[in-house]
């Protein structure tokens, strides 16, 4: 189980309203001793051809699935020692530096030793390649070796003898930049010999541990983060030569001459600074602008489970891992998901949202809160019981063409808020109870459509009249659980019956529903499809002619739907208890936001607001959900198949080739694994023996299958992985088995 942090951004609001605050919390995910980490105490991280990932402790190396860290041997006899460096070649296999000089080259599944003299003894400090293939290998008192493609050592101890070498970097142009105790030195290619030559030291650099070299993806400027100096950034003198000038490049963003352990640029140019006892802070790159544009900071005080970070890693799924000093490994879960708190105003649970312009509306226990949608900063709040506000339990609401929201309760009718008098009037009460049972309000015009536990409420606004609608006179049931208006403004009803409801036709949609079903909420998408929530069967899909339904066993959170709505891009999004869905109905794909998200509330009914601008609202049991579309980083990377074990008859195969059998039965074990670090526990599987299975088996999230009665034949076996974005990898054929014919079938016996 992943624990899951908070980062808590406190905003506090001028005003009347000065005393209160909200938190808005980003969510980590973080692996450590009780995911099987032994050694907290993180040095690096990196991914191989494979699609593992692998990290470098104090003690051991591990590598991870997505769900189990296994500890990997470099050779019988024990180490000693830590890896302290870890490089990714050009083929996709890693180079791990030792903290006693050695070097091992892992494949996915051997190692190898990298043979450097005997003498070499001091901690690895950096591995890198030069533009002919070269691997160097920087040692902190040993001086640097080169490893060729045959595996040919150069030795090159000579460079820099007596100083203590921190880290490198090879430049696009193919210098080599040395970071030594008393400075920077510049090598370029040698002539004659293999060694680089020195070319000279940079100037004005101060004598500082450099503790990493990074050079900027569009431009030639190189960041060195410093044990006292801050991040500097070294620029080549525009008038050529080996001139460098040297500038403070973090003093712009508030890093000041403190100790930076790292430094990093993402794929989108952000810029990851590790400020040794204070956190991260994350340098954000403006794509419209090609400027820097602001920062962020994250640390104790905000979710970080430590403030001492070693070094940064982005996979091939675009995550950014972070490896700590005592806390294992840091990641994102998402982004555009973000969770806020306004517990001192609405109480902790947010019951009904609705979008007014520019405003947004949450109501709770407490009362009602009008907020800015964009800055979230409070314009006005009605505690329950005040202003013609009932001390009951708000289930909806909903804005009119004219501005007045229309606030639905849980025993006590139908309220008008006009928030410019900020008052309540009430509208609708009923001497029958379960009339007063408010489910949902929607409207369109002139036109109000309140859904209650005793039938619908039609209210005309130019009239000023309400009717009341129920089973005798034509609808399927009284207990209206919500209330939708398609883009041709025909209103449906989701209740409890064979179809949803049709009013303005007064007909069904079931395309061949003969039983009854537990209708919750309906969407549209784009095609003009309707989604329907059901509660137990998941969501229907009505297309022109047919039925399609999504179920937990096609991936949905669950079978219980409480609310439904369609966002900017016409996905259709879920709300359930402890989850959340959102349905691609184009790839027929669902993403579910669970508690790998750091999602563990339950979804208030028809709570589900779309923002035209790109935000999803969702009102919770603890609190408000928003999902920023806008912030969302969709990479459609698929997941990277592996055969982690295949096993005939007890004893272990290497899966990738021909495997010859003698004629006879036998039992086959075949493991197998589709690796996503975004969501692995929501990769889908499909799988095929040809020769054996006459179609593809759908294996959900299974991750093993079983041959109990293989014969003579030909077979070879297929698989398909998914992510829960539709994104799907393919391999017709992994591995072939023969199993010979018996004699008597043999051609030549015949």
């Amino acid at each position: 189980m992943r624990l899951i942090f908070r980062l808590q951004l406190v905003l506090f609001f001028s005003g009347w309203l000065s005393d209160g605050l909200f938190s808005q919390q980003i969510r980590f995910k973080v692996y450590s001793r009780e995911q099987g980490i032994m050694n907290p105490f993180v040095y690096s991280v990196s991914q191989d051809k494979n699609g593992y990932l692998y990290l470098a402790t104090g003690e051991d190396v591990y590598r991870y699935d997505g769900f189990t860290f296994v500890p990997v041997r470099f050779q019988k006899e024990e180490l000693k020692a830590y890896s302290t460096r870890i490089f990714n070649d050009d083929r996709g296999n890693l180079w791990f530096g030792m903290s006693n000089g050695l070097v091992f080259v892992w494949d996915g599944k051997n190692s190898r030793r990298i043979n450097l003299p005997s003498g070499v003894t001091s901690q690895i400090t950096e591995i890198l390649a030069d533009k002919t293939g070269i691997k160097w290998v920087v040692t902190q008192q040993n001086g640097i070796f080169g490893v060729t493609e045959n595996g040919q050592v150069i030795r090159c101890d000579s460079v820099l003898p007596g100083r203590i070498l921190t880290s490198a970097l090879y430049t696009t142009n193919n210098n080599l930049l040395i970071a030594a105790n008393d400075g920077i030195y510049l090598f370029t290619p040698s002539g004659n010999s293999r060694c680089p030559e020195q070319r000279g030291k940079i100037e004005n650099f101060p004598e500082t541990h450099v503790n990493k070299l990074i050079q900027l993806q569009t431009s030639q400027t190189i960041l060195a983060a410093t044990d006292d100096n801050g991040l500097l950034q070294i620029e080549a003198d525009p008038a050529g030569g080996n001139s460098f000038k040297v500038s403070d490049f973090g003093k712009s963003f508030g890093i000041n001459q403190q100790s930076i352990t790292s430094v990093f640029e993402d794929t989108e140019h952000n810029i990851w600074v590790a400020a040794a006892g204070e956190g991260v802070v994350e340098i954000l790159w403006n794509q419209e602008s090609g400027k820097y544009s602001g920062v962020r900071h994250f640390n104790t005080s905000n979710g970080l489970p430590v403030n001492f970070i070693r070094s940064f890693f982005q996979d091939r799924e675009g995550q950014i891992w972070m490896a700590t000093y005592g806390s294992g490994v840091v990641s994102f879960a998402d982004e555009a998901l973000q969770f806020y708190d306004f517990s001192d105003f609405t109480g902790k649970s947010i019951t009904a949202v609705t979008l007014r312009g520019t405003e947004l509306l949450l109501a709770g226990p407490k009362g009602i809160l009008v907020l800015n949608k964009n800055t979230l900063v409070n314009r006005l709040f009605i505690p329950a019981g005040t202003k013609g506000l009932p001390a009951d339990r708000i289930t909806t609401m909903f804005t009119d063409r004219r501005g007045i929201v229309w606030v639905g309760t849980a025993e006590s009718g139908c309220y008008l808020f006009d928030i410019n008098a900020a008052s309540f009037r009430r509208v609708w009460f009923s001497g029958n109870a379960v009339e007063n049972v408010i489910n949902h309000i929607n409207g369109k015009g002139d036109s109000i459509f309140i859904a209650t536990n005793g039938g619908l409420v039609i209210v005309d606004l130019n009239r000023n009249t309400f009717v009341l609608l129920t089973m005798s006179d034509g609808l399927p049931y009284n207990i209206i659980q919500s209330i939708f208006i398609d883009r041709n403004e025909k209103v449906w009803l989701a209740c409890a019956s064979k179809g949803i409801f049709n009013l303005s036709e007064h007909t069904y949609r079931s395309e061949g529903i003969s039983a009854l079903i537990e209708f919750s909420a309906i969407a549209q998408d784009t095609n003009g499809n309707y989604w329907a929530g059901t509660l137990g069967q998941g969501v229907l899909c009505f297309l022109p002619d047919t039925l399609f339904q999504v179920n937990t066993t096609t991936g949905l959170g669950s079978n219980y739907v409480y609310g439904v709505a369609s966002d900017r891009d016409g996905e259709i999004w879920l709300g359930h208890r402890m989850s959340i869905s959102r349905i691609d109905p184009v790839k027929k794909s669902v993403k579910v936001f669970d508690k790998a998200y750091g999602f563990t509330a339950d979804c208030n009914p028809n709570a589900l607001v779309s923002d035209p601008g790109g935000m999803m609202w969702i009102g919770t049991t603890e609190g408000l959900v928003g999902y920023n579309l806008n912030k969302e980083k969709r990479t459609n990377i698929a997941p990277v198949l592996n055969i982690v074990s295949l096993r005939i008859d007890d004893k272990e195969y290497d899966p990738t080739g021909r495997i010859v059998l003698p004629y006879g039965t036998h039992r086959v074990r075949i493991e197998f694994i589709g690796l996503n670090f975004r969501s692995p526990e929501r990769v889908f599987y499909r799988y095929r023996l040809n020769g054996f299975d006459p179609e593809w088996t759908d294996a959900g999230g299974n991750r093993f299958v079983n041959y109990n009665n293989l014969r003579d034949g030909k077979y070879s076996f297929g698989l398909i992985a998914c992510n829960d974005q539709g994104d799907c990898s393919e391999t017709d054929s992994f591995f072939t088995i023969d199993v010979r014919l018996p004699l008597w079938k043999q051609w030549w016996f015949l």
